[in-house]
């Protein structure tokens, strides 16, 4: 290992200083942890930064990763002049790093405003998860459906008046009158729904259960006459258990839902479209094309008020 030169020796003092004073502000520690790690400051001491924090700290160098990604996040929020109020804890700050940093201060300044300016952890991962996480289970970016899907659900209904957890780019595709994006200031989860609806809501565990909820009591309250939701198809979830009272489509293979920068990628699990409506019939005759249909049928005024089940499958 080189010898550190006079420059590096003051240069790491000094963020030592910061690290040993403060464990008292994250901000600064992180970017002293930082300098130290991109500099390779600890080299003469240390073969590498792990055993830096380790034997010098007496932490992980995880946690100093998540200090010095804290850090970061916390000088892109200063810089955006919208942002009057900063984190006050590392904590805070972490949901934010799994979005895009061009939406991190967005996603900040409507945690301060829902909870009145003392967000916790639990207060900006909530907002984190509404907007629209990945087609994995917990991932934070954009995915958005394939136009072959919106015309088949349009053909089911006729049209789609709204799509409740969209945005822009997502709507261009899906043609729906009117959308809700939470990035644009209208949450699907607390806006009136109406009409004919096509959902693909955020699959993050800890929010999916609200749009499915929020789906189920719209449609049940009559506001809407049809829905049809895309989801994954985790049938052993608590979420999913409503969804077994409508017909459902099971689709073949993995579907490929499009990003940012027209980037595609398949979800960890395969995909299921509920259809929540009188339509059963039309429903089937549609996407059995896609995969295995599992089609409620509804009873005439002479038969018996229980409902049968119809398996549709196309080869």
């Amino acid at each position: 290992m080189t010898d550190l030169t006079v420059v590096e020796c003051n240069q790491l003092n000094k963020c030592e200083e910061i690290i040993e004073e403060g464990l008292q502000t994250f901000v600064d520690v992180g970017r002293a942890l930082q300098i130290v790690r991109e500099g390779k400051l600890y080299r003469t001491k240390f073969s590498t930064f792990e055993d830096y924090c380790q034997h010098r700290w007496q932490f992980t160098k995880q946690h100093a990763n998540r200090l010095i990604k804290a850090s970061e996040t916390v000088a892109i929020l200063d810089e955006n002049p919208g942002v009057e109020t900063l984190p006050s804890k590392e904590r805070q700050v972490r949901p934010l790093n799994k979005l895009h940093k061009d939406d991190r201060a967005d996603a900040w300044n409507q945690a301060l405003e829902e909870t009145d300016g003392k967000p916790t952890e639990k207060d900006v991962q909530s907002v984190v998860d509404r907007r629209k996480p990945t087609i994995g289970m917990d991932g934070p970016a954009d995915w958005y459906t394939p136009s072959k899907y919106a015309e088949m659900a349009r053909e089911v209904m006729g049209q789609i008046d709204l799509d409740p957890a969209s945005c822009a780019s997502a709507n261009n595709v899906i043609g729906a009158t009117t959308y809700y994006s939470i990035a644009e200031g209208r949450d699907g989860l607390r806006e009136p729904w109406m009409g004919k609806i096509f959902l693909n809501p955020p699959y993050g565990r800890k929010v999916i259960q609200e749009w499915i909820d929020k789906a189920y009591d719209e449609w049940a309250s009559g506001s809407c006459e049809e829905i049809i939701i895309c989801v994954n198809n985790a049938t052993d979830t608590g979420w999913f258990a409503k969804l077994w009272e409508f017909s459902l489509c099971f689709v073949r293979g993995r579907i490929k839902f499009y990003g940012p920068h027209n980037k595609t990628d398949s979800p960890a699990h395969g995909t299921v479209f509920a259809y929540l409506g009188e339509k059963n019939e039309k429903f089937a005759e549609v996407f059995k094309s896609i995969g295995a249909v599992i089609e409620w049928d509804s009873p005439n005024e002479e038969e018996s008020l229980s409902l049968d089940r119809k398996l549709h499958y196309q080869e």
